[in-house]
Formats: structure tokens, sequence, C-alpha cells
């Protein structure tokens, strides 16, 4: 099959287009439609002279950096060196994992691929005369950014979480035991009878505090808002809070009065006493990176201990 060179243009700013916007959407940098068409044009411009000169300047080494840099200035313009770096080594980065992904697709599909089958993914000579597939660059491409900008989120957001959690230990019932608590600075959950900040975590947590027996009474107490069903012995320990949902429904917090609550920071110790900790049945999380959720309060108006 001969591919003319206006359908490979229109790949390269197709692909162009859609590699420069990922890339905006990473750095979480907003530029008008009219950089970013800018920076398209300018890139598939190369193109073609890489094609009809391929061992000329353009195919340099210096000549494509340059390149790369005037097409990320044209793109996102110019505040910063650093910024500038940043947005450039995310240019190659997608640039790399679109590309690499394409060719690994190609090569597993070359030798794995019946030739009767290849008819099917329309396989063309590239400029070095070697096969490739257009339906893999037509599906790989667009799936490998969307897996690179997936995979950036991801990153982000875990960045985030380990940002705002803290190792905690709390001691309730004669007993002691730590684990993870997420600072969700949405919990602005407090008692309105002690105005004490409540604190919630989960039953893979909760569970250690109390027998067998004990924990199966109080499961039962919370999943059916019984709370006849807790233990006598246990009911002193225990308060009912209410509190809206998102939804306006009113519902109903079984929580504990702990003896105490230490949270550790990178430079100190938070020592809480006036506070609730509220049970949830289910997991906090599906992978067990936390089973706390922290009320702010408790790390930004508490007093602290150096633990240095």
């Amino acid at each position: 099959m001969t591919i003319y060179l206006d359908f490979v243009l229109l790949l390269s700013f197709l692909f162009n287009g859609a590699i420069l916007f990922v890339v905006s959407y990473i750095v979480k940098t907003t530029i008008p439609w009219r950089r970013l068409l800018l920076g398209t044009v300018v890139a598939t411009l190369f193109v073609p002279l890489t094609l009809y000169f391929p061992h000329s300047i353009f195919n340099t080494f210096s000549a494509k950096t340059f390149y790369s840099i005037l097409i990320v200035l044209l793109t996102f313009g110019y505040k910063s060196i650093q910024q500038t770096v940043k947005q450039l080594i995310t240019f190659y980065a997608v640039s790399f994992i679109a590309g690499g992904s394409i060719l690994s697709i190609h090569y597993l599909l070359d030798y794995s691929v019946e030739t009767s089958l290849k008819k099917f993914l329309l396989y063309v000579d590239n400029i070095q005369h070697d096969e490739i597939s257009l339906v893999v660059i037509l599906l790989g491409f667009p799936i490998s950014l969307y897996v690179a900008k997936t995979w950036s989120d991801r990153l982000i957001l875990d960045r985030i979480q380990r940002g705002h959690m803290y190792k905690i230990t709390l001691e309730f019932n004669d007993s002691r035991f730590q684990t993870t608590g997420f600072l969700d600075s949405g919990n602005q959950l407090v008692d309105p009878i002690t105005n004490r900040p409540v604190i919630v975590c989960d039953s893979i947590f909760m569970k250690q505090f109390f027998s067998i027996d004990d924990w199966e009474n109080v499961r039962r107490a919370i999943a059916t808002d019984d709370v006849e069903r807790i233990p006598f012995h246990l009911r002193h320990l225990f308060l009912i809070i209410p509190f809206k949902t998102i939804a306006g429904e009113n519902h109903y917090l079984f929580a504990i009065k702990p003896d105490k609550l230490t949270i550790q920071t990178e430079t100190s110790k938070i020592v809480v006493q006036k506070v609730l900790v509220g049970i949830q049945i289910s997991p906090m999380t599906n992978d067990d990176s936390y089973h706390c959720l922290l009320h702010p309060h408790l790390v930004a108006l508490q007093p602290v201990e150096s633990s240095r």
C-alpha cells in the first residue's frame, strides 16, 4: 500500500496536537487553542524535513533538541526556566511513551500474527522499508496517550495522599494499636453534645480492640442501628452521633471515647484525648493504604510535642 505525504502530515498533525494537549494536561497549564495550533503546525513541519533530507542537520541530536525546545516555547510560552524544563521533559516522556508503546505492539504482532491476518492490520512500508501496521498506529497511539494521562493522574493522587497520611496510635479498652490515618479536609464532623472532633476508623482496625464475641455484637448493633445490641459492659464507652449525608439523609454514627490518640508527623507528635472515634463497618480503601479518616483540627489546632 502506498502512503502519500499528505496522509503522513495529517497523522503527524493529529498526533502532535494530541501529545501537546496531554502535556498541557499533565503539567496543569492552560493554553489558548491558538498556541496549541501553532505548536502543532511547527512540530508537523519538521516531518518533511526529516523525510526528504534524512542525512541533513535536521536529523542530528542538537537540531532535534533545539526544535523540541522551540515547539515547547511556542506552545506554552516562557515563564521560568524551571517551568520550561518541566514542560520539555514531559513532552519527551509522553512522546517516548506513545512511540515506545506503538513499537512494542508492532514487534509483538510482527512475530506472533499469522501472515493471513496481516492484511486486516493494513501493513505498509515506512521510510526504512520496514512493514508497520496502520491499525496499530491509529489505535495504539490514542490508547498509549490515555494510559499516560491516567498514570499521571494516579501519581499525582498518590503523592497528595502520601502528604496527608500519618501514623496514629489509638489506646482504648486496655488495648493499644497503630495504623495509618488520612487527613480528610472534608471531615468536619463534631459531636454536637461534647463538641469533640470525630475521626472515623474502619472495622479492619477497630475490631482489634474487642473480643470476638463483643465485636460481633458491636458490628450487628452498628449494622442495624440498634444500641441495645452493644454488650452492657461496653455501653458506657459508646456515643451515638447524629449526622446528615450529602443527600440530606439522617444517619447515626456509633463512636467510642478513646483513652488517647497519638498522631505522628514528620517533626512532631500530637497527643489528643478529647476526641471521638466513629466506627465504619466497610473498609476505608481497597488497598489498605489507610484505615482512619482524621479530622483536620487535630493536626492544625492541637498542641504538639517535638519528636526530635
